[in-house]
């Protein structure tokens, strides 16, 4: 293969790339490109001169990588349909359990966004489900999993719509008790939307820093800080400092 064949190959693949990020390639087309990906995997390592592509290689690791573990947020809304009709519930059904509006629980199922992890909760529970089933359906039990630090699955929320988004550091585990993520708080939105959720929750902050609001109290935690909280008190976060803050949230349904 001529050499600007290969350069227009990989210019290829990065294009793709940005494109499954925006959600726009989803379901069979996903998995086409994750063959794709394979296929052209191979031919770069077979790349004669890989000097003139060394500044586009190098981000391949991460372009490539991390695409194939990311969780489409349309699959996350059509996992939600999925399990309510496994339950044998019907929407007016799940509206009384829940307490959200039939129309809006339609829009949900049927959105290519992403409802916050509080409305997941209040969903997941019920349907007798944990967060974990919404996001996991097709998994099989199993005693132990290990996701090292590169395996990490994204969630795709590519404007950050709730003023965050988040990594899910266990996601090869079903039926999980507790939900470990790794949330970036962002700089543009001040504020994150406000949550309220049955259950008990964590946060360890891993670097900046932020304003914690939890009822009619207000903490700052900064980087090596830990808040545990009764997350059915309504709470949220506001972005405070010069960059991003990312932090450990742990939280546990009942």
């Amino acid at each position: 293969m001529c050499e600007n064949c290969q350069y227009l190959i990989i210019e290829k693949v990065i294009c793709i790339w940005d494109l499954f990020v925006a959600g726009r390639l989803v379901g069979r087309q996903a998995f086409e490109i994750c063959l794709f990906r394979q296929a052209i995997t191979k031919k770069i390592t077979e790349c004669s001169n890989r000097l003139l592509f060394d500044s586009l290689i190098a981000k391949l690791p991460i372009r490539l990588g991390e695409y194939c573990r990311m969780l489409n947020e349309k699959q996350i809304c059509e996992n939600i349909k999925h399990l309510r009709e496994q339950r044998g519930e019907t929407l007016n059904s799940l509206a009384e359990k829940t307490g959200l509006s039939k129309g809006y629980l339609s829009k949900v199922e049927n959105s290519s966004k992403a409802p916050p992890v509080s409305t997941l909760i209040v969903i997941a529970k019920a349907l007798s489900a944990t967060v974990s089933d919404i996001f996991d359906i097709a998994l099989e039990k199993v005693p132990a999993t290990l996701v090292k630090a590169n395996e990490r699955q994204q969630v795709a929320q590519s404007d950050s719509a709730y003023g965050y988004t988040y990594e899910r550091l266990a996601y090869r585990y079903p039926n999980k008790k507790m939900e470990p993520c790794i949330y970036t708080l962002a700089l543009n939105k001040r504020k994150s939307d406000v949550f309220s959720h049955a259950g008990e929750e964590m946060i360890f902050v891993l670097d900046g820093s932020m304003r914690f609001v939890h009822g009619d109290r207000s903490y700052l935690l900064e980087e090596g800080d830990c808040i545990y909280f009764d997350s059915s008190i309504e709470h949220y976060c506001i972005s405070d400092g010069k960059k991003e803050t990312r932090y450990l949230a742990v939280f546990c349904q009942p």
